[in-house]
């Protein structure tokens, strides 16, 4: 009976005590002058977002990667005491564990680019590798196991760790004759507009750059997109070529601009055909590893109004609603229609509301004259609950 009273009294105690001088989780092991935080040990990618989001923006706090990827080491920035300095991590952490937890699943879907757009793009890519990596080379060899690549998410990075030719017979590849080592990802348009995709290829052992090249295929619907196995990979013709090329070293894939306005090096580049992206459209992109040795292939957007998107699993994309957003891009107003709106709200990139107001139409206008040059979110709350949310261009 003793011992058992001595075991719950200790127990008790523990509980008491503050979490770092007892329970310290895989993700916050404290050193000596600072904390190691391994975001591999948090299971929700969105989460390892926001929780890096909030380290950067907080500048009482020094965060640097380390050599394993998802692992960082945080000190202090402004000479605070041992103790203060993980009393403020312990804060800062616990905060961003509420806010993120009362935010709804739409909320994460459409709040996690932001967030994903505000740190450093490789740091961004440190904390997903193991989720990059699971998703490599085994998993997207052909059209049919293409997966999604979002503009939104920053880098991508996979490892070419195999060699041999894997292309997919039926695909007209333009002027990418034979494919090695091909990775396919499709992209679903988010966002009207060109934009330029940056691919690069880089050793295993040390930065030496390899060559990669790449083609891209579309547009194609939604219709279309439904039957994906049966009828997209075996329709990758020459006339759903928009852009592709040969050149040696890196490369850089141009969606929606005229072919004079491409730059692809002195090797050239293929047939373009000629579209500008639209909310919706659906595209097939294949990079090649044409060097046929060990290397990681690295690609993301670096410019242009479009881009790509996708909602976290387990979300219904059915149940978010379609704005209408117009003009888009916009200098003094934009005008929203969504049946029965029931309040409006407008945020900047870092996630802070500047603007809101109740409406009780299906058609509304904002003067977006006050607002600086730059992208804001939309979110639209209407009567049956639903949530739709919108990107707009402020061009002044």
């Amino acid at each position: 009976m003793r011992k058992i009273t001595k075991v719950l009294l200790v127990a008790l105690a523990l509980t008491s005590m503050p979490l770092k001088h007892w329970a310290q989780t895989p993700y916050r092991q404290y050193a000596n002058d600072g904390i190691e935080l391994n975001f591999t040990e948090i299971q929700n990618i969105d989460f390892r977002a926001f929780l890096l989001y909030n380290l950067t923006l907080d500048d009482r706090f020094v965060l640097i990667p380390e050599d394993e990827n998802g692992v960082f080491s945080l000190s202090s920035n402004d000479n605070l005491s041992r103790e203060d300095f993980f009393d403020a991590f312990e804060s800062l952490y616990q905060n961003t564990y509420t806010d993120f937890h009362q935010l709804s699943k739409m909320d994460i879907a459409n709040l996690s680019p932001i967030w994903k757009a505000q740190v450093d793009p490789r740091y961004f890519a440190s904390i997903i590798m193991d989720i990059t990596l699971r998703r490599s080379r085994v998993v997207n060899d052909h059209c049919v196991n293409a997966i999604p690549f979002c503009t939104d998410w920053g880098y991508c990075q996979y490892p070419a760790n195999y060699t041999g030719e894997l292309p997919d017979e039926d695909a007209n590849y333009g002027c990418v004759t034979s494919p090695r080592n091909p990775a396919w990802f499709t992209m679903k348009i988010g966002y009207a507009g060109p934009f330029v995709i940056h691919i690069e290829g880089f050793s295993t052992y040390d930065s030496t750059l390899k060559d990669v090249d790449f083609c891209l295929w579309g547009p194609y619907t939604g219709e279309q997109w439904y039957d994906v196995f049966s009828w997209i990979c075996n329709n990758l013709t020459s006339d759903k070529i928009i852009d592709c090329s040969f050149n040696v070293g890196s490369e850089d894939v141009y969606i929606g601009y005229p072919e004079e306005e491409h730059v692809h090096g002195n090797m050239g580049h293929g047939t373009v055909n000629y579209h500008v992206p639209q909310t919706g459209e659906y595209y097939i992109l294949m990079i090649t590893s044409y060097s046929n040795e060990p290397c990681y292939v690295r690609f993301y957007k670096t410019e242009g109004l479009g881009g790509t998107n996708c909602n976290p699993e387990g979300v219904d994309e059915n149940s978010i609603t379609e704005l209408s957003v117009y003009p888009n891009p916009t200098q003094d107003k934009i005008t929203i229609e969504s049946p029965k709106m029931k309040h409006i709200a407008v945020f900047n990139l870092l996630g802070v509301q500047i603007e809101s107001k109740d409406v009780n139409d299906d058609h509304t206008i904002i003067s977006t004259c006050n607002l600086s040059q730059g992208t804001y979110i939309l979110k639209v709350e209407n009567n049956d609950g639903t949530i739709g949310y919108s990107r707009f261009v402020i061009v002044k």
